[in-house]
């Protein structure tokens, strides 16, 4: 482990020298540099550390967790199914609109459209998330070293937070993508690793014998009753959609979600804030963030050691608060700051009074199919999650048209207009009728050469015919 915690830090070493030459030659500025790595990431270490993000510990723990557990099985180990279908959504629908656009974090769109104050606020639930993301991490590889090593589960947090605090302030993206690449090769021959030695463990039996039989405990595979259906889709949806919105760490890849979090926090720091608007300065904001983040998600791992709540609750906030509000800013041109803010109110007061019982928190909202389960605790078996996430979904968009045409048709005073909804729309407008007189330009510029170019073909022929003709 010593050696393994060596090979990452030097790696980190490495990236952030490699970050400094590659900054000299890139058009972008440090913030780019260490945020993006310039865009300059080939496509193996993409596809690496793409891999990595996804597959780690807390996805591999979490399903193990799953698993083992009587009251679940491996027909609650949602993850897998979720994670691949998240790659092709986020691929053909998100990415698309956010690379357009040239945005470097999460909360840009929302800035530039919402304004500094809206876009401030609305991060609250995306860095809360984020950062239990972190102690999720933190969790599996803790209790992962104590139990390999037999090292204190505190111990193994806090060299594991130390370690992947300072390679990501080293290098930046840089380190983080590099490191990856070391992280899952040792992943992938680890795993193989362990196969012989479970395989011929005298206290392990065959998996097929513990598959459907109650021979230690309940089956392993796990079983979904009818009146349980709902609460499995929620959970299922759950995961798809808060995944498309976020990238999920490793093992000891603590840095990606640092990464994001820091990222998206100090840049609308320093949006709304012009006195820090230098690049250094923003390097320094990063590196104080780093540090507070990752702190942070290392203070919440005292609280619970189950890699599953931290999981849950994290994209709990993302799916049902921040997921449509996401969708509504991409994909919809009638959302403004008023539908933004009754949709998160909403929102985010619904999903409190639903209550969770993974965090001890009664429901003062108690939908179909709210009872006891097997654990004893009060538990909503309607896709409850699901159902407040359409809710916020359509109070945004109701509300932006609401308010769209109240100002448009003149209804309230334009000096109301706090969002300034009728004046982005003109401006919008406007920049559509440019963009589409500048295609006609280069439409016919196009045609323009072409059409010349034949018609002096003609002319000269048609000359050189009757020069001919005349001797």
């Amino acid at each position: 482990m010593a050696l393994f915690y060596l090979l990452i830090l030097g790696t980190g070493i490495w990236a952030s020298l490699r970050s400094k030459k590659e900054e000299k030659k890139c058009t972008g500025d440090g913030m780019e540099i260490t945020l993006l790595a310039g865009r300059n990431i080939n496509l193996l270490v993409g596809i690496f550390t793409l891999t990595a993000t996804w597959v780690g510990g807390g996805f591999i723990l979490g399903i193990a967790e799953a698993t083992y557990n009587p009251t679940l099985g491996a027909v609650w180990a949602l993850m897998p199914v979720p994670y691949v279908v998240t790659f092709f959504l986020g691929g053909f629908f998100f990415a698309k609109p956010m690379r357009e656009n040239k945005y470097v974090t999460m909360m840009d769109p929302f800035q530039k459209k919402y304004g500094n104050v809206l876009a401030s606020a609305l991060i609250f639930p995306a860095l809360v998330a984020d950062v239990l993301w972190v102690a999720r991490t933190l969790v599996s590889l803790g209790g992962t070293m104590s139990v390999i090593l037999d090292l204190p589960y505190v111990y193994s947090i806090i060299i594991s937070s130390v370690v992947a605090i300072v390679y990501t302030l080293l290098g930046g993206l840089y380190s983080v993508a590099y490191t990856d690449v070391i992280q899952l090769i040792l992943i992938f021959i680890s795993l193989w690793v362990c196969v012989p030695f479970m395989m011929t463990n005298p206290h392990s039996v065959d998996i097929s014998l513990t598959a459907y039989n109650a021979t230690f405990q309940a089956p392993w595979v796990g079983t979904v009753e009818l009146d349980e259906a709902g609460k499995w889709f929620d959970d299922f949806m759950l995961l798809i959609s808060s995944c498309s919105a976020q990238y999920l760490l490793v093992l000891l890849n603590l840095p990606t979600l640092i990464q994001q979090t820091v990222f998206i926090y100090a840049s609308q720091m320093v949006k709304t804030s012009p006195h820090l608007a230098s690049d250094c300065e923003m390097q320094w904001v990063i590196r104080i963030s780093v540090v507070v983040v990752g702190l942070a998600g290392t203070g919440l791992t005292f609280l619970d050691s189950s890699v599953l709540v931290f999981w849950i609750v994290g994209v709990d906030m993302s799916y049902t608060i921040m997921f449509p509000q996401l969708v509504c800013i991409l994909f919809f041109k009638v959302s403004n700051g008023y539908g933004a803010i009754v949709g998160y109110i909403m929102g985010l007061l619904m999903r409190i009074l639903s209550g969770e019982p993974l965090i001890g928190l009664p429901p003062a909202i108690q939908f179909p199919g709210c009872r006891l389960d097997k654990e004893g605790k009060l538990t909503q078996y309607f896709p409850f999650r699901t159902a407040i996430m359409l809710i916020s979904l359509m109070s945004i968009l109701l509300v932006s048209l609401l308010a769209s045409i109240i100002f448009n048709k003149g209804l309230l005073p334009e000096k109301w207009d706090v969002f300034n909804v009728k004046r982005r729309q003109r401006a919008t407008a406007k920049v559509t009728r440019i963009k589409r007189t500048n295609s006609e330009k280069e439409e016919a510029a196009v045609f323009q050469p072409k059409h010349a170019t034949l018609s002096h073909n003609f002319t000269s022929y048609f000359c050189q015919r009757i020069s001919v003709s005349e001797l």
